[in-house]
């Protein structure tokens, strides 16, 4: 059959893996950086090998691309706020899972250190006990544009658009466009639509 795969991938690191009975197994991955796939082969292994270069995040204007990132942490923000189901809503809440920088938090305390923005609370279990940390956006403009890319909840093509970006500051407009989009969607509860192949163009 046809093989198809995108020409810019993610390098990813394993984080936990757990093995079921059944062979099947449980990971975690955690993106480290891009690649562009050069040259692939396909022989008589049981996985595709390719040739493939280590591709830098650029930041085509430092100032530029903080200030969108300042820009799309308030809207994304806002946009979480909306993702949510309103009362009377029989949808499910959204269960958004991805890692991110936490810290642990106390009664009353503030966020510390160098953090763009609060985005809520999750429980996390350590040991015995269920610990609650604050879950914040980093301040750098590229690891920023990486975090929304992947929470934000668009069509695979869209999200691969973003990762493809040539600079920083490219994914970070690319991303208050389609945060725009799904805000404005969701504000009219409009979330339901399927977009056809035509309207990705």
């Amino acid at each position: 059959g046809t093989i198809a795969f995108s020409a810019i991938g993610t390098t990813a690191e394993i984080r936990r893996a757990g093995r079921y009975p059944d062979g099947r197994y449980d990971l975690l991955v955690v993106g480290t950086g891009r690649f562009a796939v050069e040259e692939v082969t396909v022989g008589d292994r049981p996985y595709i090998l390719a040739e493939a270069t280590l591709l830098d995040d650029e930041v085509a204007d430092p100032d530029e691309a903080r200030r969108l990132a300042n820009l799309a942490t308030r809207r994304f923000v806002r946009y979480l706020e909306l993702l949510q189901p309103r009362d009377g809503e029989s949808t499910e809440e959204i269960d958004i899972s991805v890692e991110v920088e936490t810290e642990d938090t106390a009664e009353g305390e503030e966020a510390s250190g160098p953090m763009a923005e609060t985005i809520g609370e999750v429980e996390v279990e350590q040991g015995d006990e269920t610990v609650r940390r604050r879950v914040v956006i980093p301040d750098d403009p590229t690891t920023l544009s990486y975090l929304l890319a992947g929470i934000i909840q668009i069509e695979l093509p869209r999200r691969q658009a973003l990762l493809e970006a040539e600079t920083t500051d490219e994914r970070l407009r690319d991303l208050l466009d389609l945060i725009d989009r799904e805000t404005f969607l969701l504000r009219r509860r409009l979330r339901a639509f399927i977009p056809t192949p035509a309207s990705l163009g």
